[in-house]
């Protein structure tokens, strides 16, 4: 392979409030190779990035380009860096870019999205003059200096990149002039009123009468996004499409960083810190001493409930006690025979309880009680007779 020793970029020379397109070479790096797979990364000489107004795309060696559109004139040094991914060896290089004023400024510009185009699509094969010519033709012919003011991706502007990858990210770009709107665009943007109220909006949901303007230059129009911006140059900050606040100034001067803090609106935070902070907690320290009453209480309630329970348990377990006692045999003297059978209540010659008095049984011996031991007999008396008095006492 051989080398390419070619100088390094010429000065380019753009103008302000236009949008303009620079592809970066690859002979602008002399250090590699012609089929060396490069990758660009753009900055602001001595800084991390890209003025607010410029826009680099994806880089590679291929189709890498700068684009934007300039908000005053000035003069700022690129610096592009490329690296060989496959070598991780790297170059760089400096532009230098100068933005001459516009004579005629647009003041009202017609904001469009096209769904088949991306950036580097909407630069090449003179699309962006046919875009001019519609206007000029068709849609705005008292005008006589129109002009793309501005060309942005739709991913930078705040969208989506698309579910299909092989689809177009879209592109919205910007077309100003210096007189009022034409009555033919005043009804465009009154025709295309009510779509902007559907999001998404379909790619086919409408079309409008200007439509086969756009189709047959292969233009596909998403009309919901369609706008008509009046006196856009005289708000500061009017022709910002990404919402990024600029990190530097346009020219490399000694002032290089200049944010613009101070022009953010502050706001007080102090009734949503009491709302969203003061507020809750006063309702959970309420809310916490109202449950440690209750709970409180009911401990109180529940101790004098227990305390009752133990005097009924100890009066009932002494009942107990003496009623067990007193079945485990213990003696009793009492009138009213225990057994429903007759008892005799005279002295048992063996026993010795006092008269009138009965042994209770234990609950744990048999309820039968024994018989009593026989009498002795006494020799004096005739066996006759006792035969005689056995006899008597079975018949009784």
């Amino acid at each position: 392979m051989q080398e390419c020793f070619c100088s390094v970029p010429p000065p380019t020379t753009v103008r302000s409030t236009e949008a303009f397109f620079i592809p970066i070479l690859q002979e602008w790096f002399p250090k590699f190779h012609k089929d060396d797979p490069l990758e660009y990364t753009a900055s602001l000489e001595g800084l991390p990035d890209l003025p607010h107004w410029m826009f680099s795309n994806p880089s590679n060696s291929s189709n890498a380009f700068l684009y934007g559109s300039a908000d005053e004139p000035g003069t700022v040094h690129i610096e592009i860096i490329a690296l060989n991914k496959n070598t991780y060896d790297t170059d760089s290089t400096v532009m230098e870019l100068n933005v001459e004023p516009r004579e005629r400024v647009s003041s009202n510009e017609v904001e469009l999205k096209f769904l088949n185009l991306d950036v580097g699509d909407i630069f090449r094969s003179g699309r962006l003059k046919r875009l001019e010519d519609i206007f000029r033709s068709s849609l705005w012919r008292d005008e006589e200096d129109i002009y793309v003011t501005s060309v942005l991706s739709s991913v930078d502007a705040g969208g989506r990149l698309p579910l299909d990858p092989t689809a177009k990210e879209g592109v919205v770009v910007r077309v100003g002039g210096g007189f009022t709107f034409s009555r033919d665009l005043e009804d465009l943007g009154r025709e295309v009123q009510p779509l902007r109220n559907r999001s998404p909006c379909p790619r086919d949901y409408k079309r409008t009468s200007a439509e086969h303007l756009f189709r047959t230059r292969n233009f596909i129009v998403d009309w919901c996004s369609f706008q008509l911006l009046h006196d856009r140059r005289d708000k500061a900050g009017s022709d910002q499409h990404s919402g990024h606040a600029p990190s530097v100034s346009l020219t490399n001067g000694d002032d290089g960083y200049r944010p613009r803090d101070n022009e953010i609106p502050r706001r007080d935070l102090t009734f949503d810190f009491v709302v969203s902070v003061v507020l809750p907690a006063a309702l959970v320290f309420v809310v916490s001493i109202v449950l440690t009453c209750i709970l409180c209480y009911s401990k109180d309630e529940s101790d004098k409930n227990n305390e009752a329970n133990d005097v009924a348990m100890n009066h009932y377990n002494s009942t107990r006690s003496i009623q067990g006692k007193r079945e485990e045999g213990l003696i009793r003297c009492d009138s009213t025979p225990a057994s429903s059978f007759p008892a005799s209540c005279t002295d048992s010659p063996s026993s010795t309880l006092p008269k009138g008095c009965t042994l209770r049984s234990s609950g744990r011996t048999s309820r039968m009680q024994p018989d009593p031991p026989p009498y002795t007999t006494n020799s004096n008396i005739p066996p006759s007779y006792l035969g005689s008095s056995r006899n008597n006492l079975a018949h009784q």
